[in-house]
């Protein structure tokens, strides 16, 4: 017989509902796929960030876009937090956990937050030509 329901039973006895009614049981272990590369090294994890949120030293939206994203990654691969729990914590919803989390694994691939593949192409003026229309 279990050593704890031994005692138990020294304190209760066999007609009661306590000792039929409830059992001394295990807490969960929640299964938890291997942590990316990106979320376990923080010097990865914050060369992403700034790849996610170039402006994010002078730009208040991206710095607490930033900070969300750090905070949402601590709780859910080292914290081991459900997602539900990480919104609760947070004062947030869970679809906007999980969209925060697609989106990080999206940059972690190597693609934008929304999907799309990175451009190749360089941002601007192209052989020192303007592409605007010159004004009439």
């Amino acid at each position: 017989m279990d050593p704890i329901l031994k005692e138990l039973r020294q304190s209760f006895d066999g007609s009661d509902n306590y000792l039929r009614g409830h059992q001394i049981i295990t807490l969960r272990k929640g299964y938890r796929k291997s942590v990316p590369e990106w979320a376990a090294d923080d010097a990865v994890f914050r060369d992403m960030l700034l790849l996610a949120f170039p402006k994010t030293l002078t730009d208040e939206r991206q710095r607490a876009r930033a900070a969300r994203w750090t905070r949402v990654r601590y709780l859910f691969y080292q914290g081991n937090y459900t997602r539900q729990d990480i919104a609760t914590e947070m004062n947030t919803t869970v679809a906007v956990v999980k969209k925060v989390l697609v989106m990080m694994r999206r940059v972690g691939k190597g693609l934008q937050a929304n999907g799309k593949p990175r451009g190749l192409r360089p941002r601007g003026n192209f052989n020192g030509k303007s592409r605007r229309k010159p004004a009439n």
